[in-house]
């Protein structure tokens, strides 16, 4: 989370839209237990 003030879209969604507690989401470590990967044009669990 230390990194992201310093890219360019980190503020228009904060600013603009108010994201800051979406942004903390996703840049969280091992939220989910699966990972999707995509092949063939589906995305199938990986």
């Amino acid at each position: 989370m230390d990194f992201a003030p310093k890219l360019t879209h980190y503020h228009r969604l904060v600013e603009r839209f108010g994201l800051i507690d979406d942004i903390k989401y996703c840049l969280t470590d091992d939220v989910a237990n699966v990972l999707p990967l995509y092949k063939e044009g589906k995305l199938i669990v990986g």
